[in-house]
């Protein structure tokens, strides 16, 4: 097949051959790669969470005989419904589901002893999610401190499904990871009184085995960066393996 193409420059006609084949073989890979971004990801299975598990996780940029941070989970009464409590030895806890819905958060309790309450739940993420596709979710939230009001302001949390990929660490390899950009803020009035940024790595049956965490610096200033990774705990009563696939 042949196509003329005109050159502006020199006004002249030049026969362009082009193949069949080659044709073919450029359709091909523009489908394949339109159809990545609209992937659907299952969630259920990256956040299994249960009563009873307790994750361990070493903070790369601490001494290195520091202590692993741990996150265990247990039930919470919250409004007369049970949720999932997932806590820190900093006193951070967040309630928070994982229902057919997807991933809810009820109440964030920092460990200053601030509570942040949103005036609805907030679901960040569903049970069906799309790669490619950021799902923001932004409430108006009330603060309190020992069960007393202390101010209004807004959580705005976006999360952006990034796709599938590999985690390689010390303990343990996970294969066919979900992996979530987070943005979190947290506004006091007028003020931002929290944010962040956070890659975020989830292996199947166990859940966060990885991030990065970002803190934005304070007046344009070099922000902090956080990485930590998996180093153990218990998911269904029995320990993680940390044999290596």
């Amino acid at each position: 097949m042949v196509l003329r193409r005109l050159n502006f420059f020199s006004r002249k006609d030049y026969p362009v051959r082009i193949y069949p084949g080659l044709i073919l073989l450029i359709t091909l890979v523009l489908l394949s790669g339109s159809g990545l971004s609209g992937q659907v990801i299952r969630t259920g299975s990256f956040l299994p969470y249960q009563p009873g598990d307790t994750l361990q996780y070493q903070l790369l940029n601490a001494p290195a005989d520091a202590p692993p941070a741990v996150v265990h989970y247990a039930l919470h009464d919250f409004r007369g419904n049970q949720a999932l409590k997932s806590e820190d030895k900093t006193g951070f806890f967040r309630l928070e589901s994982h229902s057919p819905a997807g991933w809810t958060w009820y109440l964030i309790h920092q460990s200053d002893g601030t509570e942040v309450l949103p005036d609805k739940p907030l679901l960040v993420l569903p049970a069906d999610a799309e790669k490619g596709q950021t799902y923001t979710v932004s409430q108006p939230c009330t603060f309190l401190k020992d069960g007393q009001k202390t101010g209004r302001g807004r959580i705005t949390v976006a999360f952006t499904v990034d796709g599938i990929d590999s985690a390689r660490m010390p303990f343990r390899n996970f294969e066919d990871c979900l992996t979530l950009t987070q943005q979190f803020k947290l506004e006091r009035g007028s003020i931002v009184a929290q944010q962040y940024e956070e890659k975020m790595w989830f292996a199947e049956e166990i859940g966060l085995v990885k991030g990065v965490r970002q803190i934005p610096g304070r007046k344009g200033g070099k922000p902090t960066r956080i990485p930590y990774q998996l180093a153990g705990g218990n998911i269904g009563g029995k320990p993680l393996d940390g044999r290596r696939p």
